[in-house]
């Protein structure tokens, strides 16, 4: 429907009075009240004046709504759908997207959480082409509980990856192939394989070589046809200890209460790199 989804001829508008002044001088399509937000043959989005508000309409949804106060009202319909974000982000002028199954705005140096449920407030500060997300109470971040987590590490797996890292040095950290992987498991396709399939691995010693196969090709970085063999890179431990780790968090951060959630109040930016092991 959308194809590439040009969004060209819509035009950033982020204060009450730009809006209002958008929708005053756009003509109706001939034989009804529709009046096209950017191109005329783009009626699925559309503008219009309902009383004090300006309301940018996309398809059956309104999802921006603004205010006289300079207030943004943004409603995603419950959906947050790819296109629903890109035309919202193109002109409020912020980074709204999906990332491990959330929807996040990237605003003010901060990726906040959002919820597609519910209406979302956004304000424009004094001087500014963008609007700001103002949430409600201070954003949430997930962060590993550390001490849990080496514990939990160090009772299920620490024979395991001892084994791991033996194989890696036997190795002296040559990268492991797709052909490796094959050898080992019958096929090359990492892809088929899924987190729980190798921590069951990793917890039953008569598995380690598949878990060490896996973990082994999803540590080694990318070899090219132009490398010679002193130019090709090696396995280093922290690639291993990072790809053990995703395994075990993919499974249990939850379950065994590895990742938590906490209210984020330093300021300034941060990624959350956790989020993704959460429901």
């Amino acid at each position: 429907m959308f194809g590439s989804l040009d969004l060209t001829s819509f035009p950033r508008i982020v204060r009450y009075s730009d809006a209002k002044r958008h929708e005053e001088r756009i003509k109706p399509i001939r034989g009804s009240t529709l009046k096209p937000y950017g191109a005329r043959t783009k009626k699925w989005l559309n503008i219009r004046q309902e009383g004090g508000d300006v309301v940018v309409r996309m398809h059956s949804t309104d999802i921006i709504k603004y205010k006289p106060d300079d207030t943004i009202i943004v409603n995603f319909g419950g959906w947050g759908t790819s296109s629903t974000m890109k035309v919202v982000g193109h002109i409020l002028g912020v980074s709204i997207g999906q990332r491990h199954r959330k929807v996040w705005c990237y605003s003010e140096g901060v990726e906040h959480p959002i919820p597609v449920n519910k209406n979302l407030k956004f304000i424009v500060p004094s001087g500014s082409t963008v609007a700001v997300y103002v949430p409600e109470g201070n954003p949430v971040r997930y962060v590993l509980d550390r001490k849990l987590y080496h514990k939990f590490k160090k009772d299920h797996y620490a024979q395991f990856i001892k084994y791991v890292e033996g194989m890696r040095r036997l190795r002296n950290g040559r990268v492991f192939t797709s052909d490796d992987l094959k050898a080992v498991l019958g096929h090359g396709s990492h892809h088929t394989i899924r987190d729980w399939e190798v921590d069951a691995w990793m917890r039953d010693q008569d598995s380690w070589g598949n878990a060490a196969a896996y973990i082994l090709y999803m540590s080694s970085p990318p070899v090219y046809s132009w490398m010679s063999e002193h130019q090709r890179p090696t396995i280093d431990a922290t690639y291993l200890t990072k790809s053990i780790k995703h395994v075990i968090l993919s499974v249990h951060a939850e379950e065994a209460k590895l990742v938590k959630a906490e209210e984020y109040t330093g300021g300034g930016i941060f990624r959350d790199e956790y989020s993704q092991y959460m429901p």
